[in-house]
């Protein structure tokens, strides 16, 4: 993570995903049953930034479509999902 920039994520309502990448907010479509979840496609605002900034969101954006399932652990949400 690169220092004072944070990304975020929210489901703001049913079936909806939205946050901050790193320097672009996001939203798409989010289908969660029991512990699997399926994020995506998303879609963002198209903000430029630094190059290690929008490296970052890149890493980030990727992660979560990618993800197909989710646990809390010690009260924290943790995604996980099949190799890049």
């Amino acid at each position: 993570m690169i220092d004072n920039v944070q990304a975020t994520l929210a489901f703001p309502e049913a079936g909806k995903v939205s946050g901050n990448g790193s320097c672009n907010r996001f939203f798409g479509p989010a289908e969660i049953n029991g512990n699997a979840v399926k994020l995506g496609p998303l879609g963002s605002t198209r903000k430029a930034c630094p190059e290690a900034v929008m490296n970052q969101e890149t890493k980030y954006l990727n992660a979560l479509q990618a993800a197909d399932r989710f646990e809390l652990e010690r009260s924290l949400p943790a995604a996980t999902f099949e190799e890049l």
